[in-house]
């Protein structure tokens, strides 16, 4: 298992910064082990991380989580040291915070509503077990759509009619959305296709929009403050 203080070492050899070239002060090392608690702690998804409050404690995370503190804080503790940060750091970064949420990020299985007819490839038994299986069930918050939308942060379950026309749901800033989720699901059974798009040049997971036209067809999505996923 890694220790704060071996995962901060490997962190500024990653910028280039270590002991061979000089010894990083206490106070150095105590920056960084509180960078280190603020970027963990503000993660939308829980990894198992307890706050480090010594430098020799072990980290309290699968060793799947590692790379991406330490790809993910050298990024953070570049500017410290006057360090450039180069681009296939930031890229390996980006790559494992995204394998991060991957790994992470589990999306809880929804109830089809009861007024949703059967017999249009959606009935599927695991939908339909009991409410202390899936206890968000009828409570949830809708918002019901029947032209093009804007999500707010208020929303949860977004039900969309397009039976006069394609319907364009559009997803606010990722950033300002850090650790919220919504599920889009169209309602009609015209051709028409709801579109999911996100704002500006933003993608999920990966791409530019989702677009399909199947009733009943839900689609989830979660901000992980870079990307929706």
């Amino acid at each position: 298992m890694t220790t704060a203080q071996q995962m901060i070492a490997d962190a500024l050899d990653e910028i280039q910064v270590s002991e061979a070239e000089a010894s990083i002060s206490d106070f150095e090392a105590q920056s960084a082990r509180r960078e280190l608690n603020r970027m963990m702690l503000s993660l939308p998804v829980r990894t198992g991380f307890t706050e480090v409050e010594n430098l020799s404690e072990t980290l309290t995370v699968k060793t799947n989580a590692e790379d991406f503190i330490k790809k993910n804080l050298a990024v953070r503790l570049a500017a410290s040291y006057n360090r450039p940060v180069p681009a296939t750091l930031s890229q390996a970064a980006s790559e494992t915070r995204q394998q991060l949420m991957n790994d992470y990020v589990q999306l809880r299985p929804l109830r089809y509503p009861r007024t949703l007819p059967i017999g249009l490839g959606t009935s599927n038994n695991d939908y339909y077990l009991n409410d202390d299986q899936f206890p968000f069930g009828e409570n949830r918050t809708t918002t019901d759509v029947k032209a093009d939308y804007t999500v707010l942060t208020t929303d949860d379950l977004i039900l969309v009619d397009c039976s006069t026309g394609p319907i364009t749901v559009t997803l606010m800033a990722v950033a300002g959305a850090n650790g919220y989720g919504f599920d889009i699901e169209k309602t009609d059974t015209s051709k028409n296709m709801l579109i999911i798009a996100t704002n500006g040049s933003e993608k999920i997971r990966g791409n530019a929009s989702v677009r399909f036209n199947q009733r009943g067809r839900t689609v989830s999505v979660v901000s992980d403050g870079t990307e929706w996923v």
